[in-house]
């Protein structure tokens, strides 16, 4: 069936995912959802940078894991679960195209 999303954009879902919950926008809240934080859909670099620096210190099978989290090396707990936190704190990062 076609649905209308919040957002105005116009999709076909299964009638079964929208009674279940499966479906409840055309993507647009997943990206708000998945940055919990409403910074955008696309991933930037900060973001990148943010959940490369949590990979690093607690995931075993990031290829950086040996050099921080096998060592101790944690991210603060105002940092761990909350992107806007880390941005606050150090801002923006810079472009890869600075000289």
């Amino acid at each position: 069936m076609e649905c209308k999303c919040e957002c105005g954009k116009i999709i076909s879902v299964i009638g079964s995912c929208l009674i279940s919950g499966h479906t409840n926008s055309c993507g647009c809240l997943k990206g708000k959802n998945s940055f919990k934080h409403g910074y955008g859909t696309n991933r930037t670099l900060t973001y990148n940078t943010w959940r490369a620096m949590k990979d690093r210190c607690a995931y075993k099978g990031n290829s950086g894991y040996y050099l921080y989290g096998a060592i101790g090396v944690t991210v603060c707990e105002r940092w761990k679960n909350n992107f806007i936190n880390f941005l606050n704190d150090v801002g923006e990062r810079p472009s890869k195209n600075i000289h």
